[in-house]
């Protein structure tokens, strides 16, 4: 899932500062929690005009193939009582974050996430993009990972090497998944620019 949220910055001494508007408001900028069990990131693009645009970048909540050690990739399993819980309390971190727009995953565990936020944020929208999913398993998609990693021992070895040499028997490769979630941060600066 990726938050949106567009900040004021100021330049003083040539120096550029971020928050200038939490300063306004008699607040203090603060960095979004990295990690942990919501596993969030925070990173700024400043895009000109005094705007620096936001994203959130977070994972969905624990899902029932989570529990059994399978793949998920573009197939779906359901949140868990725990998942559900996990979205309403990374919902309840982001309450203040000034966040303006939610987008997701098309896939339903990423979509009851984000809507575990929306509700909290008071927003009028999920807006539902294929390039926000997770790398696709291709063929190992639905399957337990210890099976595969008995059955794959050479890739998985390099999967844990050099992850980024992997390719998945009819599933993509992390410079194909680098480059459609990079293509989408572009068109999300464009969107949010001005």
């Amino acid at each position: 899932m990726v938050l949106v949220r567009q900040a004021l910055y100021y330049r003083d001494s040539g120096k550029d500062y971020l928050g200038a508007h939490l300063r306004e408001q008699g607040q203090k900028p603060r960095v979004l929690r990295q990690g942990g069990e919501g596993r969030e990131i925070s990173l700024p693009f400043v895009v000109g005009g005094g705007v620096i645009i936001k994203l959130i970048l977070t994972r969905h909540g624990e899902t029932i193939w989570n529990t059994e050690g399978r793949v998920q990739g573009a197939l779906d399993s359901p949140l868990t009582e725990k998942g559900i819980m996990q979205a309403q309390r990374l919902a309840g971190r982001l309450k203040n974050e000034g966040i303006t727009h939610i987008y997701s995953s098309d896939l339903p565990r990423a979509i009851s996430t984000a809507n575990e936020v929306l509700k909290e944020l008071q927003l009028s929208e999920v807006i539902q993009n294929q390039a926000v999913r997770e790398l696709s398993f291709g063929e190992w998609e639905g399957r337990a990972w210890k099976d595969l990693r008995d059955l794959y021992p050479d890739v998985f070895k390099v999967w844990y090497e050099t992850p980024h040499l992997v390719q998945i028997p009819g599933g993509e490769n992390m410079a194909q998944v680098t480059e459609r979630a990079w293509n989408f941060v572009q068109e999300l600066l464009e969107i949010h620019k001005n």
